[in-house]
């Protein structure tokens, strides 16, 4: 019996499609959340499946490969938590779509809300999607269920997944980082913790150590029979423990201009955008998160 039956993972905002035009965020009315998400599942309701892709190859965002690619290779099923779809089936042909509970611009659910976005119910309301599958397709199979989440998405699926049945629950393996306060309690023992060492192990930013995380960790219970969470968190603790940390690096944040300055000479050097965020984080030791990095240098190059 192999150690994983399900692997579950957010998907990413980089897709094979270009986004229907009936399926971006900004196309929706601003109102109650209530009334957004009843428009929004109208909208997928009407949706032309004939631009469709299956859920597993829609998603081209580097995280997200990874996590594929570990799926693939333990021969178990792979689903997909969308913010804008549901939970998908990575079989299941879905279209393209712009929605994010936690970007900007054009696809941000927040800009259509008259109040703050109650995330689980907003996943509630997705129950209605035409391509989402319900929350006990991540319970086939009797070993365990990688969940990888960041923080929107443990916001999101955290209720559901509490209120799937004990026995089913207690095969749940979920890795993130600092996810205890986004999540039930009945859900905190099922919690595998990573910490600054997984850099070490997989070299990654913050914002991809969720699914750096379920990658490794699928690879030491691949092969082991199913376990009580606390046996898979000593395993993790031996496969982290050979590692020595330094003092952590201190980097200064800096403003768009100052950021633009730096570009200027990285865009003559002729660097690509995670060149680019390399050298401004190890060798200038400023900081800057990846997307708002890539965004001005995107910006820079037009």
């Amino acid at each position: 019996m192999r150690g994983v039956s399900v692997i579950a993972t957010p998907c990413s905002a980089r897709k094979k499609l270009l986004p229907a035009k009936s399926l971006i965020a900004s196309g929706l009315p601003r109102e109650h959340q209530s009334l957004v998400s009843k428009a929004w599942v109208r909208k997928l309701q009407a949706a032309v499946v004939e631009s469709c892709a299956c859920a597993r190859d829609l998603y081209t965002g580097r995280s997200f490969l990874k996590v594929r690619e570990a799926a693939h290779g333990l021969g178990c099923p792979l689903f997909v938590v969308s913010a804008g779809l549901g939970l998908l089936d990575g079989d299941t042909r879905v279209p393209s779509y712009d929605l994010s509970v936690s970007g900007t611009g054009a696809g941000a659910l927040r800009e259509r809300l008259t109040h703050s976005l109650q995330y689980s119910d907003w996943w509630s309301g997705l129950a209605a999607s035409p391509f989402a599958s319900p929350l006990a397709g991540l319970c086939v199979g009797r070993t365990r269920i990688l969940v990888g989440l960041t923080q929107p998405y443990a916001r999101l699926v955290g209720r559901a997944l509490a209120n799937l049945p004990t026995p089913d629950r207690q095969r749940l393996r979920i890795l993130g980082s600092g996810l205890e306060r986004h999540i039930s309690p009945e859900l905190h023992s099922q919690l595998i913790n990573y910490d600054e060492r997984l850099d070490h192990l997989i070299r990654g930013t913050r914002l991809d150590s969720a699914s750096r995380a379920l990658v490794h960790f699928a690879g030491l219970v691949a092969t082991r029979p199913m376990a009580s969470a606390e046996a898979d968190q000593a395993l993790v603790d031996a496969a982290l423990s050979p590692i020595e940390v330094g003092s952590p690096v201190s980097r200064q944040r800096v403003s768009d201009a100052t950021l633009q300055k730096h570009m200027t000479r990285f865009i003559e050097l002729g660097l690509s955008a995670t060149s680019a965020l390399r050298e401004l984080r190890s060798e200038m030791l400023l900081a800057c998160e990846e997307r708002r990095f890539r965004r001005l240098y995107q910006e820079m190059l037009q």
